[in-house]
């Protein structure tokens, strides 16, 4: 693993990058990208190969954008029982 982070900070000095990114750094993005894709939750886990605890908590901790999609999926259907 050293080798990669080796390698890793010597790209982001050279491609001028944010020099605190680490492998893990590009893996919560991934999984947070997924989740405000709308990826169900087992196949974020099945990517990871965590089990469903500790994907829940630490890598969807927070996703405002999940949030706020249920709400407005929610409000959606609402809206459509009125009609």
């Amino acid at each position: 693993m050293k080798f990669v982070r080796n390698r890793m900070a010597r790209l982001l000095k050279l491609s001028e990058l944010n020099p605190t990114l680490t492998p893990h750094s590009f893996r919560h993005t991934h999984t947070f990208l997924l989740a405000q894709a709308g990826i169900a939750i087992d196949e974020i886990m099945d990517r990871l190969g965590q089990d469903d605890l500790i994907t829940r908590r630490i890598y969807l901790q927070g996703t405002e954008y999940r949030r706020k999609n249920a709400s407005d999926q929610f409000s959606a259907l609402i809206r459509s029982y009125r009609k």
